[in-house]
């Protein structure tokens, strides 16, 4: 009787040991199966990126995770300022007056994934602007603002202009000009009417292709800037008054005509 209840122990203690051996196996095998299906989580939803906000002249990075391939985000969104010197001296300075869309016009700069090439956004053109420095490693338009401030105050609002108007593109000739006022010692005025004769065209030409799109809203907001820069340019009233009535038709808003 009493070998068959030892026999009986042992037999328990066996059959114990078996199913915590089976209970280590399968949290062993679980955990590989969860790092398998995690991986390429890991390797390639990351999701990193970089935004400007032409209203307030400040930068945030952001990073998230998603499902790679299908690209839905599962996790929250984590931002971080990332305004630079430059950036916030110009605030600072009021040489690019906050305006009133400040909270929401955030433009995308860069987006990184690792699964999928991400094509920048059109604000990554004047951030290379921004984030330019000297071999002393100092920001090159920020010098450049302190060295000549009658300038930058007639320079850096048509900057800030071109920027909330999503006309990124034209920044680099921006910069060009107020380059060669320094080079050539032009003074604010004449650089005030040379940037106000290059921007009337330029916002012309942009204009007429927005009205060729018919996208006559946008075409509308691009000639009125170019007729603020020249109220004499004639192809910006008759493109206006070419594309208001159509304006006036889709939005069901009234206007006058120039």
């Amino acid at each position: 009787m009493i070998q068959t209840t030892g026999a009986t122990r042992s037999t328990r203690t066996a059959m114990e040991q078996r199913s915590w051996k089976r209970f280590v196996f399968a949290g062993l095998l679980a955990a590989a199966v969860l790092v398998l299906f995690l991986a390429p989580f890991l390797r390639y939803g990351a999701v990193v990126g970089e935004e400007f906000n032409p209203h307030r002249f400040q930068r945030r990075s952001y990073n998230y995770w998603e499902v790679p391939l299908i690209h839905v985000q599962i996790t929250p969104l984590k931002r971080q300022n990332e305004t630079n010197e430059l950036e916030t001296y110009l605030t600072q300075k009021k040489l690019t007056p906050v305006s009133g869309r400040s909270q929401s016009g955030w433009d995308l700069v860069t987006v990184r994934r690792a699964d999928a090439a991400a094509a920048p956004g059109d604000a990554l053109i004047l951030c290379r602007y921004l984030d330019l420095k000297n071999s002393d490693g100092q920001f090159v338009w920020l010098e450049w603002t302190k060295a000549n401030q009658g300038l930058a105050k007639v320079f850096w609002p048509t900057v800030a202009e071109a920027a909330r108007s999503n006309m990124y593109v034209l920044t680099p000739d921006l910069f060009h000009l107020a380059q060669r006022s320094t080079d050539q010692v032009i003074d604010a005025r004449n650089l005030k009417h040379q940037l106000a004769e290059h921007l009337a065209e330029r916002y012309l030409e942009a204009a007429l292709v927005q009205q060729q799109l018919n996208k006559h809203d946008r075409a509308i907001e691009l000639f009125d800037i170019a007729l603020r820069h020249n109220p004499a340019l004639d192809g910006a009233k008759k493109g206006r008054r070419a594309s208001l009535p159509l304006h006036s038709v889709k939005s069901g808003q009234s206007d006058v005509a120039r």
